[in-house]
């Protein structure tokens, strides 16, 4: 009866499948969402964002430079970077680059940033566009286009065991969101 009860054990696989959510926001003030204009992006920690900062597609297209900073809700509120901290920048209108964050209660980065459920997060870019005022300290997009994204950890990451061993591989729980960023190409295409 042992030797049944070990083999069985030996048998059962129980893997632990992360829940989580992969965010794209496009960087761009013809092309940012119009929902983060009014809403939260809502996450989870263990989430990852990731910020499009998308190349130069034709010479009709204006390739907006700017610094990201995370900053108070004050900051935000106004658009001027009250106790700013470094987020990324957006500098190659020749190449689409990105900015990847993942929502994480520990950092393993000495001074990185930590994320707490229930709390907000925001990030601003005071940048006019222009390469020459990518220091802007105050105004620029964040105030004439609302570019600026308010971020609300509503959740702990999900863990769950699977034993269906048709889903192994956990990506039946792996959702990826895009934010119809294959439209808005296509929409670059055809200008």
């Amino acid at each position: 009866m042992n030797e049944i009860l070990a083999i069985a054990l030996l048998f059962t696989v129980y893997i632990t499948v992360e829940n989580r959510e992969f965010h794209d926001v496009i960087w761009n003030s013809n092309y940012f969402n119009e929902v983060y204009r009014h809403t939260s992006l809502k996450v989870r920690l263990g989430d990852q964002l990731t910020i499009i900062c998308p190349k130069s597609w034709h010479k009709d297209f204006h390739y907006e430079y700017a610094q990201l900073y995370w900053v108070s809700e004050e900051g935000w509120s106004n658009c001027w970077q009250h106790k700013p901290r470094w987020v990324g920048v957006c500098v190659d209108e020749r190449a689409t680059t990105t900015i990847k964050l993942t929502f994480r209660s520990v950092n393993p980065i000495p001074g990185g940033m930590e994320f707490h459920v229930g709390k907000t997060y925001y990030i601003i870019s005071t940048s006019d566009g222009d390469l020459e005022n990518i220091e802007r300290r105050a105004g620029g997009l964040c105030e004439s286009k609302r570019m600026k994204l308010s971020i609300t950890v509503h959740g702990e990451q999900i863990q769950y065991n699977n034993t269906d061993p048709s889903k192994r591989n956990g990506m039946d729980n792996v959702h990826y969101e895009v934010q119809e960023y294959q439209q808005q190409l296509g929409m670059l295409f055809s200008k």
